[in-house]
């Protein structure tokens, strides 16, 4: 039993290395702040948003450095709060915006993607959501990104408001799927990427209606990506291609969007997509069943408890080099709290996923 903890806190500190590794061998070309020349459409499918959409709005019309008004094309998915108002007081103020509003052919976020992307030809499309808020020089940094490298595609990091102790857990590890999404798509295989900050070249919209076509309520961003050649693919994970948004508000809203996110599983195909959360899972399964055994085996007591430290320090030494980029200082309690917290979190997420796989999502009810 020991050496099963002592070997499972080896695979997680090896994997701990490994994104470190590809994060530091990393080195992408300089953004150049210049202005960016042609067609860039944002696309916004939403649904009930009046409380975040103004903002968004208000936030991309900040956009710098982009040389035409941008043309940001909203689809509406059956909204019934006053979202349409919101929109019609936002374009008396958005000058550098060309709002236009679509209604959603079908039902759920990824028929609204596949209308509001079908009449889209050429150019850059970038998609963000409607909580979102983007930040002046993103959209900018992504497609000049994208040009410096000669791809197609390019994912950008979404980050958590951090003004409460809840909010600034969840913003921790975020951070930290942040990193390990980065370390994936450096190495050309996405596995976790997140729609909300994602540019693409109208050359590749057929690809992504395409990966629409599954029987998933979300991950429209994921079931892309995995469809990607990794010479088309790249990412620019830093600050100043970054998206705010709010964490879940509550325990049920973290659970609702995580077991939301652990549902798309089944609909993996690629291999390592497939490996990776159930590795990841089997180890906090051992890690959980380690804390367990701390708290009912005093004589073992001396033996697991280097194991957790060394867990520990490797998750915070990993965490305060990386989240620095993103002017996140990680502390000492909140690697703490997720370290002992994480195992039990990550485990009923997805049990529950598994065997439970019902939630609810824009108030329309769902399976898996």
């Amino acid at each position: 039993m020991i050496f099963l903890f002592a070997f499972t806190v080896l695979c997680w500190v090896g994997l701990m290395y490994w994104v470190h590794r590809r994060l530091r061998d990393h080195s992408g070309p300089s953004l150049i702040n210049a202005e960016v020349v042609g067609d860039v459409t944002v696309l916004i499918a939403f649904r009930n948003e009046a409380e975040t959409l103004g903002e968004c709005l208000s936030a991309l019309n900040k956009s710098e450095g982009i040389a035409d008004s941008i043309h940001v094309l909203l689809v509406n998915d059956h909204s019934n709060d006053g979202s349409l108002e919101v929109i019609e007081e936002s374009k008396s103020h958005c000058h550098h915006l060309n709002i236009e509003v679509v209604q959603n052919a079908g039902q759920g976020k990824k028929e609204a993607l596949q209308t509001g992307i079908s009449g889209l030809e050429e150019g850059w499309i970038y998609l963000t959501d409607a909580d979102c808020q983007v930040g002046p020089k993103t959209i900018r940094s992504l497609i000049t990104r994208a040009e410096s490298e000669e791809v197609q595609v390019i994912f950008g990091p979404v980050l958590y408001q951090d003004r409460t102790l809840w909010e600034r857990l969840l913003a921790y590890e975020n951070l930290n799927t942040q990193a390990i999404s980065e370390a994936f798509v450096r190495a050309g295989r996405p596995i976790m990427v997140n729609g909300g900050n994602l540019l693409m070249h109208a050359e590749l919209k057929q690809l992504f209606m395409e990966s629409m076509q599954m029987d998933r309520a979300s991950g429209d961003d994921v079931f892309f990506a995995q469809q990607l050649n990794k010479d088309h693919l790249s990412g620019c994970y830093t600050l100043e291609a970054s998206v705010l948004t709010s964490p879940p508000a509550n325990m049920r809203s973290l659970a609702r969007q995580r077991i939301r996110w652990a549902s798309k599983y089944p609909g993996y195909k690629q291999l390592m997509s497939r490996v990776l959360p159930a590795f990841v899972f089997a180890l906090n399964l051992v890690f959980l069943w380690m804390g367990l055994v701390w708290l009912t085996s005093a004589t073992l007591l001396n033996v697991l408890l280097p194991l957790f430290v060394v867990k520990w320090l490797a998750e915070f030494a990993f965490h305060r080099t990386w989240f620095l980029k993103y002017s996140f200082r990680a502390r000492l309690i909140d690697s703490l709290l997720l370290s002992m917290l994480f195992p039990g979190y990550y485990v009923t997420v997805g049990v529950v996923a598994l065997v439970a796989p019902r939630f609810e999502w824009k108030g329309r009810p769902y399976d898996r």
